[in-house]
């Protein structure tokens, strides 16, 4: 089993053991779709940027601005000088001082194009896919990848990069290279841009977890790397290709993308072809049969451009609406719920989508009126949307000035229960945080409980820090009606948690 999908089912698994994972349904609040762009729409909450292009990674998001301004939220290395960072945060200024027009998100690592077609990476450099000749060598602010050479387009992987040169067309790739996805006819790992063999010229590339594609002037779209899921097309699979190889089915390709094991392109026709890895539906074929060639998505919808997670896929239509397919642990698909889908499916939300961007675990678009919009997995931030909630429809990413977290308040009133007029109740109250693998945060703060008519406020003690952080206190009240009196315990919140409450039903006798 690949790294991702162990990552994936261990997510999976820990938000159903700490029922972290919210199947969140309401609509949230956000512009109307069809209204006009505008620099930043004002809501009660906090204000909505606009966005020309936005890129889903696995911890993190990124966006461009209409003036080319570069957005990042979520966890990691934001290009702004401090190191790596585990608490989410939100949408901020990223990416030096430069005005892009394109970002990649990569697995650990982020790389953008300037508006003067400079190429800038940061972020984790495990594998080299920095490309600045150095390994093992984090880099807090953008290094310019490349030299003098100017690029037109990038795509971050995890282990790797690839970017197409502005002059000429030709693919230069970078990083890890244990399975031929650099795609220069060798399997070692190189630190900075190596050409791609044979001279192709490329419009685009798409790179996924160990394997590459690229579309060509002609519209073909050829690949290499990885083959253990048929991600390469060629209709044989299983064998490494450390040299462009063309795909089956002599389809002409207007636009492709990858992630991880499986690969989807939208033809000059306007039909869907994915290939690779099927183990959730991520194919769209209505089967979870791995593919080795292309293979046509069911429905016949007319498909403008597609975009691929780790294990779902998620097209634009023609028409401009959005529809998704595959895994949906954490809402991914956008259609409300948390069911895979073998078959593509409408995207919620009356939304007209000019781009999407996928994540692993979650999806970003820019809608036609240039908000940009997230849903799928959020236990780190990437949803853009001041929370760490899961979100199973589309919601706007937010100018929030923090990331809260939820928290669950408990409440129990000590004996006696049931208590006489006049006599002292003691009341222990718990607040719990967020299930999270970022950190040990514990809520901060004081507790109000209120009931028939008497109320006392309390602080909070940590109790526990782990992936569930634990706070408790307690504080006392008289209660002088009798019969039955419901207390609540309200939790104030803090600059991390948000407020809570718990109610109880006491006896007075």
């Amino acid at each position: 089993m690949t790294s991702h999908l162990r990552l994936l089912i261990a997510l999976a698994i820990t938000c159903l053991i700490l029922a972290s994972c919210s199947d969140e349904v309401d609509s949230p609040t956000g512009p109307s779709p069809g209204s006009a762009p505008s620099p930043a729409f004002r809501t009660a909450s906090a204000p909505i940027p606009s966005f020309t292009q936005v890129s889903g990674a696995t911890f993190h998001s990124c966006g461009v601005t209409p003036d080319h301004w570069l957005l990042c939220w979520g966890v990691g290395m934001f290009g702004d000088g401090k190191g790596y960072e585990f608490d989410p945060r939100p949408p901020v200024r990223s990416g030096g001082a430069h005005r892009y027009r394109q970002v990649s998100s990569g697995y650990w690592h982020t790389c953008g194009i300037t508006t003067d077609n400079r190429l800038f990476c940061w972020g984790r450099n495990f594998y080299g896919q920095i490309g600045d000749g150095s390994r093992n060598s984090d880099r807090q602010t953008p290094v310019r990848i490349g030299g003098s050479r100017l690029f037109r387009q990038v795509d971050a992987a995890e282990q790797h990069t690839c970017a197409i040169d502005a002059a000429d067309g030709k693919a230069y790739c970078w990083g890890d290279n244990s399975q031929g996805e650099l795609g220069d006819g060798t399997k070692t790992g190189r630190f900075s841009p190596v050409p791609v063999a044979d001279n192709h010229r490329f419009r685009q590339v798409a790179v996924g977890s160990a394997n590459s594609c690229g579309l060509t002037m002609a519209s073909r779209v050829l690949c290499w790397g990885s083959d253990q899921f048929g991600q390469v097309g060629n209709g044989s699979g299983v064998t490494d290709r450390t040299r462009p190889t063309l795909t089956a089915g002599n389809l002409s390709f207007r636009q492709v993308d990858a992630q991880w094991d499986h690969v989807c392109g939208a033809t000059t026709t306007n039909r869907a072809y994915c290939w690779g890895h099927n183990g959730w539906g991520q194919l769209g074929d209505g089967t979870t049969t791995n593919r080795f060639a292309p293979t046509p998505v069911s429905g016949g919808i007319a498909f403008e451009r597609l975009g691929v997670g780790s294990i779902h896929t998620c097209g634009e239509t023609t028409g401009n609406r959005a529809y998704c397919w595959g895994g949906n642990d954490f809402g991914q698909l956008g259609n409300g719920t948390t069911t895979d889908r073998r078959t593509p499916g409408p995207v919620r939300g009356d939304i007209f989508f000019q781009q999407l961007g996928l994540g692993s675990a979650h999806t970003c678009g820019v809608a036609s009126n240039s908000v940009a919009y997230c849903w799928g997995y959020n236990q780190y931030g990437q949803l853009g949307d001041g929370t760490i909630k899961n979100r199973s429809i589309p919601t706007p990413v937010r100018q929030t000035d923090r990331v809260t977290r939820s928290s669950s308040t408990l409440i129990e009133s000590d004996d006696p229960d049931p208590s006489a007029p006049g006599q002292t109740v003691t009341v222990r109250y718990a607040v719990m945080s967020d299930p999270t693998v970022i950190d040990g945060r514990a809520p901060t703060g004081t507790v109000t409980v209120q009931g028939g008519g008497a109320s006392c406020t309390g602080g909070l003690a940590v109790s526990s820090v782990g992936e569930t952080t634990i706070s408790r206190g307690s504080c006392s009240l008289t209660l002088t009606s009798s019969g039955t009196v419901t207390l609540v315990a309200t939790y104030s919140g803090d600059d991390t948690f948000a407020r809570s409450q718990d109610a109880e039903a006491h006896q007075v006798e």
